[in-house]
């Protein structure tokens, strides 16, 4: 009996010993697996964080990457639009001076023109006036040579009439 009751508590304790190995290593396989599961979906949990931070990471290079590509054309547009109106300003420039060279040159124009017609006219004026004095000597050196010659009448007439009229006494005298 004894050895039946040791055989039994031997059985006993190894079957206890058994079972709560059992329970260990059911309990430890649940931990493995949970720390197993819970590893993995640590994993997984990184992976997704980690695609998440990539795709904002990307995100935000894409975003930075377009207001300097943004940037850069503004930048294209302002210097094209700088240029624009330089040249604008120079072509309007150019337009102010060569109006005013040819407005330079049409009033140098008229001014030549108006010289020459002053200088036409004072030519003219000249050669008219020194035409109507060679004109009015004309008339006055026949006027003088009508007035000499009606002296020369009037003093041949005087010379005559004294003539006459001294023989007109000569002959009173001696012929009465």
């Amino acid at each position: 009996m004894r050895r039946m009751k040791r055989r039994m508590h031997l059985e006993a304790f190894k079957f206890k010993e058994v079972s709560t190995l059992r329970m260990s290593w059911k309990l430890w396989r649940r931990r493995w697996c949970q720390v197993q599961v819970s590893c993995e979906m640590d994993a997984q949990a990184l992976q997704q964080w980690t695609l998440g931070l990539q795709f904002r990471a990307w995100l935000r290079w894409k975003e930075v990457c377009s207001y300097i590509q943004n940037m850069k054309e503004k930048e294209v547009r302002a210097l094209m639009h700088y240029r624009h109106r330089k040249i604008g300003n120079s072509l309007k420039s150019w337009h102010v001076y060569v109006r005013l060279r040819r407005e330079k040159k049409h009033q140098h124009k008229l001014a030549l023109q108006h010289h020459h017609s002053c200088m036409l006219l004072q030519f003219f004026l000249s050669w008219h006036l020194a035409w109507e004095r060679k004109q009015q000597l004309h008339v006055h050196q026949e006027r003088i040579a009508q007035l000499a010659a009606r002296i020369a009448l009037r003093r041949a007439f005087l010379q005559w009439k004294f003539c006459i009229l001294s023989l007109i006494v000569l002959l009173q005298r001696f012929g009465r």
